[in-house]
């Protein structure tokens, strides 16, 4: 089983908030825990990065497993 995870870019390119993506792997298993992806709103007064949403929360699954996964994608 594979899975791609595309993430957004540090660039305005499009005029899209620039993004990127935080990946917690667990120590040992090296296995993803939680993806978290963060925006910038660079019209705001004092840009800063925020959590915009964590991958499992965004699609409503309870892990990163293969098998959860495989479930989403069918």
């Amino acid at each position: 089983m594979h899975f791609n995870i595309a993430s957004g870019a540090l660039t305005t390119f499009r005029q899209a908030y620039p993004s990127f993506r935080r990946f917690v792997v667990d120590k040992e298993t090296l296995l993803p825990l939680q993806v978290e992806t963060y925006t910038l709103d660079v019209n705001a007064e004092n840009p800063d990065f925020e959590l915009d949403h964590e991958l499992t929360e965004w699609y409503n699954v309870t892990d990163l497993s293969p098998s959860s996964m495989s479930a989403l994608s069918d």
